[in-house]
């Protein structure tokens, strides 16, 4: 036992240790959930059409620019159409064929962070 009170004394008495990685854009997050902390498993869920791609997808970008490699996997979405919201978001601007060197230069640039992507879409067969 004296070596879970001793566990549990150096928690309290040392909470910034225990801080997960800190966004940058959403001070709410760091609030309630005191960042994303290895080891642990963050579900966020809500209804359909509730902005929990968008939320991610900003949060993803957020890890992003701090180092953070980032991994997504969705059965609801396809990589390019989470990818083309990601650069937009990304770059605070709607990217159209009207500029396609602007395109092309704002995923070049984005494709130096540690993003990576499954490759599953849809359903899956167990």
């Amino acid at each position: 036992m004296g070596d879970l009170v001793k566990a549990i004394e150096h928690r309290i008495l040392n909470t910034e240790k225990y801080l997960g990685v800190q966004s940058q854009y959403f001070a709410f997050f760091n609030k309630y959930l005191k960042g994303l902390r290895k080891g642990e498993l963050t579900i966020v869920t809500g209804a359909s059409g509730s902005g929990k791609t968008t939320f991610l997808s900003q949060l993803s970008i957020d890890f992003l620019t701090q180092g953070m490699p980032t991994l997504w996997g969705s059965f609801e979405i396809k990589n390019e159409v989470l990818g083309q919201t990601m650069i937009q978001q990304f770059k605070r601007e709607k990217l159209d064929d009207k500029n396609p060197d602007k395109v092309r230069r704002s995923l070049e640039e984005f494709k130096q962070y540690p993003l990576h992507f499954t490759n599953f879409y849809g359903s899956t067969d167990v």
